[in-house]
């Protein structure tokens, strides 16, 4: 891209896939294959690898051949279960057997594989475990991958640093998790970008990042003021 052609405030970029997976970060159809491959693996301690292994071994009990975007948008739901139950009946205590009894004429309308919604109900601990490990997952995984060893990662780095520095005054909309653009922000005035960057203010400042299909620093924020919550070592760590 020549970005000499843009200039002014009213332009806005968009950045798919294929932006992050040229600095060698996996795609959302490929990314759990990559993650259980032996590139990643080998590089993890074995208590890392067991985090791994439970999200393999619950994917394919449940949801066999599914994307990582897939498998974490069902495991978020179960999780959230309990609490959406008790706002449909609040009159009555969520417990254990109170929430198997209301979503029991539900199983039925399952695969026989799909019966692990009982366990939101059962064991609720067992699915927040999971959803944290499969965070865990993809931290680690865009740690690993997101290494800048090659040319054309290198390359496509670089392009990241001119479009923050050159278009200081553009929109820069991502459909990206990894957190390239905020820390390549970070590389380049030497501070944090803050909520007003990000659209979550009245008052915006520019460049202005939308993320449209979340961040990966967001899967980690217990309120407003963790969205900005920086992975250790994760992509700086690195030396380009």
């Amino acid at each position: 891209m020549n970005h000499t052609k843009f200039k002014d405030k009213d332009t806005v970029f968009l950045l798919g896939a294929g932006a992050s997976k040229d600095c060698g970060a996996p795609l959302i159809g490929n990314f759990l294959d990559i993650a259980f491959s032996n590139n990643v693996m080998s590089n993890l301690p074995n208590h890392e690898k067991e985090r791994f292994e439970c999200v393999k071994g619950f994917q394919e009990k449940t949801l066999p051949n599914s994307n990582v975007e897939e498998l974490l948008s069902l495991i978020s739901f179960h999780d959230r279960f309990p609490v959406v139950l008790k706002s449909f009946y609040p009159e009555k205590s969520t417990n254990a057997t109170t929430l198997s009894d209301k979503i029991s004429p539900l199983k039925e309308g399952y695969h026989r594989d799909h019966s692990f919604i009982m366990d939101a109900s059962t064991n609720p601990e067992h699915i927040t475990k999971i959803l944290e490990d499969l965070k865990f997952l993809i931290a680690k995984t865009l740690e690993v991958t997101l290494t800048f060893k090659t040319k054309k990662q290198k390359e496509a780095f670089n392009a990241y640093k001119t479009l923050i520095k050159e278009h200081k005054n553009s929109t820069i909309i991502t459909l990206n998790w990894d957190i390239l653009l905020e820390d390549t922000y970070f590389e380049i005035n030497h501070e944090r970008i803050d909520f007003c960057h990000l659209g979550f203010e009245k008052d915006v400042k520019y460049p202005l990042i939308l993320k449209l299909h979340g961040s990966l620093s967001w899967l980690f924020a217990l309120n407003a003021k963790d969205l900005l919550l920086q992975i250790k070592k994760l992509i700086f760590s690195q030396k380009i």
